[in-house]
């Protein structure tokens, strides 16, 4: 059994992927979740889980528990060469405004770069 109980605001999947989505999360019953489960065969069921998002009542994992999709987040990764030594650094960002910020203040120096600034989704 998870000690995380699943956050019926954000979006759910089964632990293996199968799309499900929640209907109610209060029902008065052991298990207070129910989820619409779109089966891959095609089908949907409403299936029931306990607040941690396990289906089984023993408590062990099963890869039909009900978990919160991991959400995806966007960085800017400054990339730059060294052209006189060819060595390279990275730094990471969260806002492109600071990634652009960074590569500014580091052509003002006269220092031979070359910069390449990417987004990337971690």
């Amino acid at each position: 059994m998870t000690d995380k109980p699943i956050d019926p605001k954000k979006p759910v999947q089964l632990r293996c992927g199968t799309p499900a989505k929640i209907l109610c999360d209060d029902l008065d019953n052991p298990k207070p979740i129910v989820a619409r489960v779109k089966w891959p065969s095609g089908g949907e069921d409403a299936v029931s889980f306990h607040h941690d998002g396990v289906i089984r009542s023993d408590g062990r994992t099963s890869p039909n528990d009900l978990v919160n999709i991991p959400e995806i987040r966007k960085v800017w990764v400054v990339v730059y060469l060294f052209v006189s030594n060819e060595s390279s650094a990275s730094v990471t960002f969260e806002r492109e405004d600071e990634a652009l910020g960074f590569i500014a203040a580091q052509l003002k120096e006269d220092y031979p770069y070359a910069i390449k600034c990417v987004e990337i989704e971690v």
